[in-house]
């Protein structure tokens, strides 16, 4: 979930997350549908057009941060949802660690697990 390539702390962490376009398309396509809303109806609600929320849905665009936050208060649900998807208990326990840790403690941290990740291939 998380890549620990040339560490710079949480904030690279978080940021640093490998995103799938088609994934998020797929998750805002499916609450666009849940909503009942057609593409043109969504692309009205935040000033976008059609072809551009078709692009998002089939993962050849992304939105900006001001209409991901809109997208949420139309369709629902969070950034993070739509970025990563559903966020497990484990994962977000540790993502709670990890931000208590000092920079140099998360660059550590991300050692040990480059390690303990090499050593298991």
């Amino acid at each position: 979930m998380f890549r620990f390539e040339g560490i710079r702390g949480i904030l690279f962490v978080v940021i640093g997350m490998d995103i799938d376009k088609k994934l998020i398309g797929k998750r805002i396509k499916h609450r666009r549908e849940l909503a009942g809303l057609s593409q043109e109806q969504l692309a009205e609600r935040l000033n976008l057009s059609t072809n551009h929320i078709s692009s998002m849905e089939c993962g050849k665009s992304l939105l900006t941060t001001k209409r991901l936050l809109m997208l949420c208060g139309v369709l629902g649900g969070t950034p993070d949802y739509y970025l990563i998807g559903e966020i497990t208990p484990e994962a977000d326990a540790i993502t709670t660690l990890i931000k208590r840790l000092t920079p140099d403690d998360q660059k550590t941290l991300c050692r040990l697990l480059n390690a303990y990740l090499e050593g298991r291939d």
